[in-house]
């Protein structure tokens, strides 16, 4: 086996199923096939849990096949526009410490139905505490969109100062 492991550049998420060959004695292709699904995922090593119910180590160059669900869009995209605050969660994949926990955001561009790539938004993150300024927000991350009175239907009114003369 080479010294060095492959690496990925993104995690693959929990629940992934995975058919995967392992290389233990070092020459490729010895082994049986086995599937599982992703309990746990590196950047180097995966944390499978096979079809018998027993938990295993998996390389990524030891992956045969992949099959990631992908959730499914929670909000409706036509509602989204530039300035908007949204709502919305983290990925499996970037191993939140919180998975549950909603981040605020404000859309500074979209980026939806353009062919061959997914549907994006630009988001600057609001929350005090994150490292990422800006990041990519699928929309199946959206969660909600924070509503508010629109602004320009307020008007000043301009206050005259009396010195009391009447």
């Amino acid at each position: 086996m080479p010294d060095e492991f492959p690496v990925m550049n993104k995690p693959l998420s929990p629940g992934t199923t995975v058919t995967y060959r392992l290389r233990r004695d070092g020459v490729s292709g010895s082994g049986c096939i086995s599937k599982g699904k992703v309990k746990q995922a590196g950047y180097y090593v995966i944390l499978v849990i096979n079809d018998d119910g027993y938990e295993q180590f998996v390389f990524y160059d030891e992956l045969l096949t992949v099959n990631e669900v992908l959730p499914h869009m929670s909000i409706d995209a036509s509602k989204l526009y530039v300035g908007a605050i949204i709502l919305y969660k983290l990925l499996p994949a970037e191993n939140p410490t919180n998975p549950d926990r909603l981040w605020r955001g404000r859309v500074l561009s979209l980026h939806i139905g353009m062919p061959g790539s997914l549907d994006v938004a630009l988001v600057e993150n609001l929350d005090i505490g994150y490292c990422a300024g800006t990041e990519f927000v699928l929309l199946s991350q959206i969660q909600s969109i924070e509503t508010s009175a629109p602004v320009h239907g307020v008007h000043l009114l301009t206050v005259e100062s009396s010195n009391g003369d009447g």
